[in-house]
């Protein structure tokens, strides 16, 4: 018998690391602001300071968007390892948590503020520059 071989569809993606790239794309900016407000309300937060609610509406204009484009990047960077198209892979990570962000602000009635646009931009590109990282980073290795 001839041994099994692996035959790789250079137009696929790897679909799993997608799936787990935008899971916890969406998580990590979460679980990072609830961290950042119980910190404030534990530690920071002065006697009848703002409270933890205002300071969590306040927080998460800087936390959702730095840290959503920053897990974009190094997400699809992880899931663009030995991908066959990491650059285009990366990208639809980027897209993907971008339109679950829209959808999640649409649900939650949420008015329209520019900060969300620059927010899923900012996903879209970070998410395409973190598969062409891991692009560049497998040819090196095969160099």
């Amino acid at each position: 018998m001839l041994p099994s071989m692996v035959v790789i569809d250079r137009w696929s993606f790897r679909w799993k690391r997608v799936a787990v790239a935008v899971l916890a794309g969406e998580m990590i900016p979460i679980v990072t602001l609830i961290a950042v407000v119980a910190v404030y309300g534990a530690f920071i937060r002065a006697p009848g300071g703002e409270s933890p609610e205002a300071f969590a509406e306040r927080a998460g204009a800087w936390v959702g968007p730095v840290i959503g484009a920053t897990c974009a990047f190094l997400l699809s960077q992880w899931a663009g390892h030995e991908a066959a198209r990491a650059v285009a892979q990366g990208a639809l990570i980027g897209l993907s948590l971008a339109v679950v962000d829209v959808a999640l602000l649409v649900a939650s009635g949420a008015p329209f503020r520019p900060l969300f646009l620059y927010s899923n931009l900012g996903k879209i590109i970070a998410g395409t520059l973190g598969g062409l990282s891991a692009h560049r980073s497998e040819h090196r290795a095969v160099v």
